[in-house]
């Protein structure tokens, strides 16, 4: 139990930093001005037709190659301060041992990547602000877009997936996206931290960039099935054939292969914990 109290204080105490980390509060500014430049542009739309839109446009944000690519470099850059390292670590390793702050800061990382996914879905919604109604359904705005060329009339950077609509209830597919990107988000984390303590950093950023950047090449690569090696593309409901049956990852594999992935990355650093060196 004292463990346990221990690695939550350590967690916490780290997440109090945030408002002085600048990593963290460019990031939500990075992430505002992408749901702007993607949504401001509908409000047009919904003005023109007098209909509030609902409230799940991040759906199909996220479902844009583009979007996925800029949102999760900018991960990236707010994992700019792993491994967490500072004045006070020494003295709290050598308080708490090195094996318990490394459970704390594991337990962070699960924390920011919660916020992050929670915190980016309710800025989606700035843009749209007084033009937002909540609906049960998808509504008649991303319908609308889904199946005409208002896009092209309007400008629309954002363009919906029908097939999205026809597979999934708006809030299934909010919990989908929201359990895969966090599943994501901490994975980066994790491979950060690994790299970082035990490695060189580079290496760990050269990795994860490699991974984000063959969504692009999946996309292209998408008659060879090169989706089932791009856990970047997972959170795009499009590319999971859940209900089509095209031989794509579907949810359950997706989050069972993440969930391998953290399980062997989080073995990774135990071992490398127990030895009990690290750099600083």
């Amino acid at each position: 139990m004292n463990k346990i109290k221990m690695i939550t204080y350590n967690a916490l105490l780290r997440l109090r930093t945030w408002w002085k980390s600048i990593h963290i509060i460019l990031f939500f500014l990075y992430v505002w001005l992408l749901c702007d430049i993607y949504l401001r542009p509908v409000t047009a739309f919904i003005q023109s037709v007098q209909v509030n839109a609902s409230p799940y446009g991040f759906v199909f944000l996220i479902d844009r190659l583009d979007f996925v690519l800029l949102f999760f470099l900018g991960i990236v850059f707010a994992f700019g301060d792993v491994p967490f390292i500072n004045n006070t670590v020494r003295y709290t390793v050598l308080r708490t041992g090195i094996l318990t702050w490394t459970e704390a800061q594991i337990f962070y990382l699960w924390i920011c990547s919660f916020l992050f996914m929670a915190v980016s879905m309710a800025i989606s919604l700035i843009p749209l602000a007084g033009y937002l109604e909540f609906q049960t359904g998808w509504g008649k705005i991303y319908g609308t877009m889904a199946q005409t060329s208002v896009g092209h009339t309007f400008q629309l950077l954002l363009k919906p997936n029908y097939q999205i609509m026809l597979d999934y209830e708006p809030l299934t597919a909010l919990l989908c996206i929201f359990v895969i990107g966090c599943l994501l988000i901490c994975l980066i984390g994790k491979i950060l931290f690994l790299f970082s303590m035990w490695y060189e950093k580079i290496i760990g950023v050269t990795i994860v960039l490699g991974f984000i950047l063959f969504s692009a090449a999946a996309e292209a690569l998408s008659g060879f099935r090169a989706n089932f090696f791009s856990p970047f593309s997972w959170i795009r409901l499009s590319r999971l054939a859940e209900f089509r049956g095209q031989g794509l990852p579907v949810m359950s594999d997706a989050i069972c292969v993440l969930v391998v992935f953290h399980l062997v990355i989080s073995g990774i650093i135990y071992l490398k914990s127990i030895k009990k060196d690290f750099h600083c």
